[in-house]
Order: C-alpha cells, then structure tokens, then sequence
C-alpha cells in the first residue's frame, strides 16, 4: 500500500515540474511587460 502511494506522489509530483516550469515562465513574462510598460 505504501509502495503504491510513494509511486503516485513520485508521479504527480514528475507530472506537476513541468507545471511550475510553465508558471514560472508565464509570470517572468508578465512581470516583464509590466515592468517594461513601467507600471510598477
């Protein structure tokens, strides 16, 4: 049962990196432009 649950966390966890990659670069973008348009 344990082996089953630490297999599901090692695969949402795999799942979820590339998500926090993805956000990661979404919001660099954002504070991007808004620091370019000097909204800050």
């Amino acid at each position: 049962m344990a082996k089953a649950d630490l297999k599901e966390t090692l695969s949402a966890v795999a799942d979820f990196i590339p998500v926090v990659g993805n956000v990661k670069a979404i919001v660099e973008v954002v504070t991007g432009r808004f620091g370019a348009h000097g909204h800050a």
